[in-house]
């Protein structure tokens, strides 16, 4: 079983805000990787379709937004709520004291941090067809 928390600055966080996500097996810290929400307008199920790639079938959030929470539901990764430090949701986790969310805990608009600016080159479109 791998299981996966959302992480900014040793806290859990959010799918579209956090800044990493740190992926777990029974025997401990195995990946830790840049959050794609930050760079990806997909936000927070950038997060969850990278988590379906790793094979991730829990996850630990601070709060989760309806699209991320139905998005994670449809793949079938079990989200769990846990506020504060990291390892207290990992401690919690492993233990079985957290309870899996049955909906989304952000209901209605939820605002996400500012994404980081990126810049794009395009290139000029060529109208001749040679």
């Amino acid at each position: 079983m791998k299981f996966a928390v959302l992480v900014s600055d040793g806290q859990t966080a959010d799918p579209g805000d956090a800044k990493e996500v740190h992926v777990y097996d029974e025997n401990g810290l195995v990946e830790k990787y840049a959050n794609p929400a930050l760079t990806d307008p997909l936000r927070g199920i950038a997060t969850m379709n990278s988590l379906t790639q790793r094979s991730v079938s829990h996850l630990i959030v601070a709060d989760i937004g309806r699209p991320a929470f139905a998005y994670a539901k449809k793949v079938g990764i079990k989200v769990y709520s846990s506020k504060g430090p990291e390892e207290k949701g990992v401690e919690a986790f492993i233990s079985g004291s957290l309870k899996e969310l049955s909906a989304a805990t952000e209901q209605g608009e939820h605002v996400h941090a500012p994404r980081q600016k990126r810049n794009i080159l395009l290139a000029p479109l060529s109208t001749s067809h040679e």
